[in-house]
């Protein structure tokens, strides 16, 4: 059995991807290992899933980790934890190195060959063998923009979206490129990457080179795409709108967009954001038909999805 971490509010996604099923927030299980998956960002193989009320009862379960190892190997211990305790992460992996160290194993944290992993979130605790981790951090990823969002979220973005893979996408403010990039290892083919500032522009074409797509990210206003597009010619305006107090007169800019989707899409509009309310109040000829919270630390994100009335 294997353990995939994911964002809050993408556990279910996260389970269609890799046919498995939600076993905590955040966390899902699977049998059979895939290949770069989009929605998860470690996978560990469980060892055991226990709960605990001490320390002592967390070492006690981390004996469970002894069919996994072999003593000629060296092993380093990485503890993620959520909740309240009475402990710290470090206290974890001092406690739990030092009875397999007893037990004749070697926990070498500088030059390890091999992460045991200890996962904890509130009273429940699962402890396995670490495969992969930040996969979040895409390697084509090299520019970054501020009002960006993580890979995982945006590869949910577009999954909501649920375009068919002959389908025509456009991200009209897309920034560093994350959305369409992402849509691009997804397998669909027609999507088109457009951001009002030169300097996205850039960081967009650097990307979409790196991750190997045929995807060339242009620089015009969002009141060009009438006059870009054919009417209804693009199924899915797939986009983040992630708003500040710096932007100036967003609802002008909101109301727009919605004038400019209206002529070009025909099936559905998905937006991330961090002020759905504000995009919601938005007059205009669309509907929500799925709303989705998401939530990296302190961060706050919904994801909307609308169809024309």
């Amino acid at each position: 059995m294997y353990i995939g971490k994911t964002i809050s509010g993408l556990e279910d996604l996260a389970v269609k991807e890799v046919k498995g099923e939600i076993v905590l927030s955040q966390t899902v299980a699977f049998k059979k290992l895939i290949k770069n998956p989009r929605t998860i960002n470690t996978v560990y193989e469980l060892a055991e899933k226990s709960t605990f009320s001490s320390i002592a009862d967390i070492v006690k379960a981390s004996e469970k980790i002894e069919k996994m190892l072999k003593k000629k190997e060296r092993y380093d211990i990485y503890c993620s934890r959520k909740g309240d305790h009475l402990f710290k992460s470090v206290d974890v992996i001092k406690e739990v190195g030092a009875m397999l160290r007893e037990k004749g194993f070697s926990i070498d944290y500088k030059e390890p060959q091999k992460t045991i992993f200890i996962d904890i979130m509130n009273e429940h605790c699962l402890i396995g063998m670490l495969i992969q981790q930040d996969l979040g951090k895409r390697p084509y990823r090299v520019k970054y923009n501020n009002k960006s969002i993580s890979a995982c979220i945006a590869a949910a973005v577009v999954m909501v979206a649920n375009p068919k893979k002959t389908d025509s996408i456009l991200d009209p403010f897309c920034k560093d490129a994350i959305i369409p990039v992402e849509a691009h290892m997804l397998k669909i083919k027609k999507i088109h990457a457009i951001d009002p500032l030169k300097n996205n522009v850039r960081n967009a074409v650097i990307n979409c080179k790196y991750a190997k797509t045929k995807i060339v990210p242009q620089c015009y206003e969002i009141n060009w795409l009438d006059t870009l597009f054919k009417k209804q010619s693009i199924n899915h305006i797939i986009t983040n709108i992630l708003l500040s107090k710096h932007d100036k007169d967003p609802e002008k800019s909101l109301k727009e967009f919605f004038h400019q989707a209206e002529f070009v899409v025909k099936d559905a509009v998905t937006i991330i954001t961090n002020k759905p309310e504000q995009i919601k109040s938005v007059s205009s000829p669309f509907v929500v038909k799925e709303e989705r919270k998401v939530t990296v630390g302190e961060m706050y994100y919904t994801i909307l999805k609308f169809s024309k009335s």
